[in-house]
């Protein structure tokens, strides 16, 4: 019968011995490389499709125009968040998704614009609570 303790995996059967330590077999290429791209491991790098686009853009590369429009797009985003934020009167939420904009892209305006409106209008509630509490102050 068969013992059921965990194996050398960790898994429910028979437990034999583990694997040998050792290198990795060695992976075969699917196209002969100039000894240029072989790794100082031993293993040949992957050759470049036919199909591979040009200037240097490949799928785990974006491109430059790529990456512009995904910074454009975090800022559009961010720029969402802080606004909804200000309609729910958090101010502190707003603030944090202002300077986020303004991390993806250091010359928006908009966000810019947006974070001194809302200090503008943070002073505005200060001065306002500074008011109030002198003229109760200056009653009694």
């Amino acid at each position: 019968m068969a013992s059921i303790r965990p194996g050398p995996n960790g898994h429910q059967g028979v437990g034999g011995p583990p694997p040998p330590p050792g290198p990795p077999p060695p992976q075969q290429p699917y196209g002969s490389l100039p000894p240029s791209q072989q790794r100082s491991n031993g293993y040949q790098m992957a050759p470049i499709p036919p199909n591979a686009p040009q200037g240097g853009a490949s799928p785990n590369y974006p491109s430059a125009s790529t990456m512009k429009q995904l910074s454009d797009a975090n800022v559009a985003v961010w720029m969402d968040i802080g606004r909804i934020a200000e309609s729910m009167d958090d101010f502190d939420r707003a603030k944090v998704a202002y300077e986020m904009a303004i991390k993806h892209n250091h010359d928006s305006i908009p966000a810019k614009k947006a974070i001194a409106m809302l200090y503008k209008d943070k002073l505005k509630q200060y001065d306002k609570v500074v008011y109030l509490s002198n003229l109760k102050c200056s009653r009694f």
